[in-house]
């Protein structure tokens, strides 16, 4: 049946919000978005002092982890001139130009707050929703859209982890969203808590400028250098569509042997206990030097604290600490729904493809970016709107929630819903290049423009430029996973009989 949908309350004009509002236009539906700021691109927007209540924040440092050709939406790459890895004003650049190029400002009421958000009496018929939204110096009022595209993201609610004798530390504590520049800790021993990307920039940058840093992990970490063997962004290396036909046991120690093979991590006190799969990572290009000269170092768990000392669960204390910063990541929420939609503490893994809702009967409310990826957000944030747009258009379907699939599969899964997903073989009969470029490099946003509803004509122009830089390491990277294919087989074949 195809819903007569017609007009979208989107809430949040971050990169989520921006992708959902194109996405909406290229479907002729009329999207009208709410942003409680007054700005685009959400935390991509820098700020030189902390604000209240706001959730994550850059800081002066911050280099994307995920390279241009990555992070880029599928029909909108960034300009050539661009390095690999960009500064976070040129990301902001680049959002603001996707909103201009796209004519994304005329739909956005800045300066709202979506305050509830509440069914219709009849919402089995007709899955319409009040949204209840106060604009700057006006009252509340009601409004009723047809559908919701909740944009809001995982970072809206900093974590702050509970440590025996917080109350009597009498040193600075805070979390990384409060946290700007390593300069601010001039002179100061600074004991960082955390092991994935922002916890590593935090003790890098805060380690040129305090007496000392320690970071302190659960379990070490794995640390990814954003430049791989010869110049090729790591992503770049591992995001690929053939490895997600290799047997995961595979799949996954070519991908950790990789990491490993270019830090020593137990050398250096980063060695986990646990396989990379299932583990944290850190892109992260300087730690392990910074290590290395004594100015950073490792420490497990904090056991308690004192009036200015900290101790670790392995017994050694750091005394005359002046700061805690916990990059303890965020909670996730989404408080304008109620629990009868999403649970409270919004369990992410209840949502069918981290999207739909499973508790509604009309398939009217979706939640965009509320997931975590692996090697650039923006591309999965698109398939998530393009997919959800396509079943308010009654195009595609919703149904009951599956577990968890790497996130190649799982922006394939969607893209054949809508019809968007490559045709390997199809594209062998018919253009043999760029068909080794969609399997064997990698998996570009734009190999998701070459078919299907928003076709882009400069698809596979972009898809092949890009691939320029990476084809020859592409062709050993197939032939060393050929031959641990074929040498592994058999021993798979071995374990599986015993």
């Amino acid at each position: 049946m195809v819903l007569s949908t017609k007009r979208v309350a989107v809430i949040g004009a971050g990169v989520s919000g921006l992708v959902s509002i194109k996405c909406c236009n290229d479907e002729g539906l009329s999207p009208v978005c709410f942003e409680q700021g007054d700005e685009i691109a959400g935390i991509w927007n820098y700020h030189k002092n902390p604000r209240e209540g706001e959730g994550a924040a850059l800081y002066e440092a911050l280099v994307t982890n995920a390279s241009k050709s990555m992070m880029c939406f599928s029909d909108f790459p960034f300009p050539r001139e661009a390095p690999p890895y960009l500064r976070h004003h040129l990301v902001l650049r680049y959002y603001q130009q996707y909103a201009e190029h796209f004519g994304l400002y005329k739909f956005i009421k800045f300066n709202t707050k979506v305050l509830k958000i509440t069914p219709v009496p009849n919402f089995s018929q007709t899955g319409q929703w009040e949204v209840y939204v106060k604009t700057n110096g006006q009252s509340e009022r009601k409004e009723v859209y047809d559908a919701v595209m909740c944009c809001t993201g995982l970072n809206s609610s900093p974590y702050m982890p509970e440590i025996e004798g917080m109350d009597l530390f009498e040193g600075s504590m805070l979390h990384s969203n409060r946290f700007r520049r390593g300069s601010d800790f001039r002179g100061k021993t600074v004991v960082v808590v955390g092991d994935s990307f922002s916890a590593g920039d935090v003790a890098v940058d805060t380690s040129r400028y305090a007496k000392q840093v320690y970071i302190s992990m659960r379990d070490g970490t794995f640390i990814m250098l954003r430049m791989g063997r010869k110049a090729i962004p790591i992503y770049e290396r591992i995001n690929k569509r053939v490895l997600e036909y290799l047997p995961v046991g595979i799949k996954n120690y070519i991908m950790e042997s990789i990491v490993l093979s270019e830090t020593n991590h137990e050398s250096l006190g980063l060695k986990s206990s646990k396989p990379m799969y299932k583990h944290r990572r850190m892109v992260n290009d300087e730690i392990a030097n910074r290590i290395f000269c004594g100015a950073v170092e490792c420490k497990p768990v904090i056991q308690q604290l004192n009036k200015r000392s900290v101790k670790f669960v392995d017994g050694t204390v750091v005394d005359d600490v002046d700061a805690i910063i916990c990059a303890t990541g965020y909670n996730v929420t989404c408080p304008y729904l109620d629990n009868d939609i999403v649970t409270g503490s919004l369990k992410v893994r209840e949502l069918y493809l981290y999207v739909f809702p499973p508790r509604l009967k009309m398939h009217t409310l979706a939640l965009i970016g509320f997931c975590v990826d692996i090697g650039g957000t923006g591309p999965v944030l698109e398939m998530q709107a393009r997919w959800v747009t396509r079943v308010f258009k009654g195009f595609c379907h919703s149904c009951f929630h599956r577990p968890f699939s790497p996130m190649i599969r799982y922006k394939d899964r969607i893209a054949d819903f809508i019809g968007a997903k490559p045709n390997f073989w199809k594209l062998l009969l018919t253009d043999p290049k760029l068909a080794y470029a969609v399997m064997f490099g990698p998996c570009y946003p734009a190999t998701y423009r070459l078919t299907g509803p928003g076709v882009w004509e400069k698809a596979r122009e972009t898809v092949m430029n890009a691939q320029k830089n990476t084809q020859q390491e592409s062709l050993q990277f197939f032939l060393i996973i050929l031959v641990i294919v074929v040498v592994s087989l058999p021993l798979f074949a071995l374990i599986k009989i015993t």
